[in-house]
């Protein structure tokens, strides 16, 4: 995208945009002036989308509604808001008009997704995660059928935060926590504040910031401290990187593959237990199994589709298979 008039970065002037709109909500002329600015190229909607819900994150509440005025000033008709581009623009500079209160999230294989929600807190879905939302005056769910996601809840009296993921419905006490699909059980992280897990017929277990539990399992919940820098490391994941303090290089493999459609597999099962330290990106698949291979001293051969690491039955290398 092309700089603004006067040379600045368009993520700079969405940024202003934003929050003109949010401190002057009320007033036509910024109402026009935004307008003017999203006409002008069509890219800009979704700049301005994106920094309004940065701000939402930084402010912790919720963007301001623009009132619906009486009559429409003539440099912002109505009529106009009625085409393609303008309903987006409107929308856009409504503000939480395009926060959703029901309706299906997903992200794909690979893909992470901040979506900012219509009471002002926000959830980060991580790879290949399908999220329901039911918002009503009454409650605030979330059916969480399979992946994992990160929720910053902000607080509203009277309607409690749920998220439902399987058999096991986590009630936030004013917080911030993950949810994670594993197999077997649903593992629930706390980063801030208090949540209630309610796990089938089992007692309610109240986790605090700093404790991570394992439930929905056959066996009683498991519930463990768990460090700052570990909790960063299994939340790295929403800067794109995975962090790795030695777990085993089969975990480390299928977390990998997690996040990517072209797999890793190990050819030495020998090996599956050895140690893997470092940071990685979510998206380099190849860049991890060369680096695995050097620690491990182990042969890596890259397919289109997939990549062998060690020798065994996978294959004559260069196969292209």
């Amino acid at each position: 995208m092309t700089s603004g008039p006067d040379g600045s970065a368009p993520e700079a002037d969405a940024a202003t945009w934003a929050a003109r709109l949010d401190a002057s909500v009320r007033d036509p002329a910024v109402l026009a002036g935004a307008e003017a600015w999203l006409a002008a190229d069509p890219r800009r909607a979704g700049e301005l989308l994106r920094a309004q819900a940065v701000l939402q994150v930084m402010t912790g509440r919720a963007l301001r509604q623009a009132p619906q005025p009486a009559r429409a000033p003539a440099a912002f008709p109505r009529r106009r808001l009625l085409g393609a581009g303008g309903l987006l623009a409107a929308s856009v500079a409504l503000g939480v008009a395009l926060l959703p209160r029901s309706g299906r999230i997903a992200t794909d294989v690979g893909e992470i997704r901040q979506v900012p929600l219509a009471d002002g807190s926000t959830a980060s879905l991580n790879t290949a995660t399908t999220a329901q939302l039911h918002f009503s005056g009454r409650e605030r769910r979330i059916d969480l059928p399979r992946g994992e996601a990160l929720f910053r809840v902000a607080k509203a009296a009277g309607r409690p935060f749920v998220v439902v993921a399987g058999a096991v419905r986590v009630i936030a006490l004013g917080t911030v926590f993950a949810v994670r699909h594993r197999s077997p059980g649903v593992e629930v992280l706390v980063v801030e504040g208090r949540v209630e897990v309610q796990d089938s017929d089992q007692l309610p277990v109240t986790l605090a910031a700093g404790e991570r539990g394992l439930f929905g399992t056959e066996r009683e919940a498991e519930v463990a401290p768990v460090a700052p820098e570990a909790a960063a490391r299994a939340l790295a994941w929403r800067d794109g990187r995975l962090e790795f303090d030695g777990e085993t290089a089969a975990e480390a493999i299928a977390e990998v593959n997690r996040h990517n459609r072209r797999q890793i597999r190990l050819l030495d099962g020998a090996r599956a237990a050895e140690p893997v330290f470092g940071a990685f990106r979510t998206d380099d698949p190849a860049g991890f199994a060369r680096a695995l291979g050097t620690m491990l001293d182990l042969p890596v051969d890259e397919r289109p589709r997939e990549i062998l690491l060690g020798s065994g039955d996978g294959g004559r290398p260069g196969d292209g298979s």
